[in-house]
């Protein structure tokens, strides 16, 4: 995968394309696997993407939660909608399922 790369450097500006890329990856990955988000919040995990990526600083839960999920969220929807739409469905039914583990906590 081109875009992870183990070389040092400048880290990503929040609002680069780099960074914004690697947040949707991040976020894609968690609801496909349906993980938890707590899971960015995990030292290994922080470690792993660190390794990948050091110029990668990853967002916590809470704004995947609020912001980074919600708008792929929004996006996703708008790609189904413009199918949907294109082949005229008379209706859709969708699903979904997102939690953190109370175990987790603070």
């Amino acid at each position: 995968m081109d875009i992870f790369v183990g070389s040092g450097g400048e880290m990503y500006d929040s609002k680069s394309a780099g960074h914004t890329k690697r947040n949707k990856i991040v976020a894609k990955m968690l609801c496909t696997d349906m993980r938890p988000l707590v899971m960015v919040d995990d030292e290994g995990f922080r470690n792993l993407i660190h390794d990948l990526d050091p110029r990668y600083n990853m967002p916590s839960r809470t704004t995947f939660s609020r912001i980074i999920i919600p708008k792929l969220f929004q996006e996703e929807r708008s790609k189904l909608f413009n199918v949907t739409k294109s082949h005229n469905y008379p209706s859709l039914s969708l699903t979904s399922d997102i939690w953190t583990s109370r175990s987790h906590d603070s």
